[in-house]
């Protein structure tokens, strides 16, 4: 699982979504509405980060006997 494309399937799910009642018949505020859904201001760049308290437990098959 590629967790990058499914955070971008969901946002593209989402952006279809808040688009889909979105009447504006105003130019400007709708360039302004589109320019802020490209920008990505709705929703938080992934992050990415490690934990130093994980330990390696070792392989599924020992850990299950």
């Amino acid at each position: 699982m590629d967790v990058f494309q499914l955070r971008q399937d969901l946002i593209d799910d989402y952006r279809r979504y808040v688009t889909s009642f979105l009447a504006m018949r105003d130019e400007r505020i709708k360039h302004h509405v589109q320019s802020n859904l490209d920008d990505g201001r709705f929703w938080p760049e992934p992050r990415v980060g490690l934990n130093p308290a994980f330990e390696p437990g070792g392989l599924i098959d020992d850990l299950v006997a």
